[in-house]
């Protein structure tokens, strides 16, 4: 039986680095961190391109 625990995080932005450029990735990060509240942003997992 394997058990799974849940850690609370601070957000994850991943992309992946082949199909994303560089440029696109800043203007994303740009608009999470303007765009949202910390508390929003938590525990989730965030795809760009937006």
């Amino acid at each position: 039986m394997e058990l799974w625990y849940f850690s609370r995080s601070s957000g994850v932005v991943h992309a992946h680095q082949l199909r994303v450029s560089v440029g696109r990735c800043v203007a994303d990060l740009e608009l999470i961190a303007n765009a949202s509240s910390p508390e929003e942003i938590a525990n989730r997992v965030e795809f760009p391109p937006l």
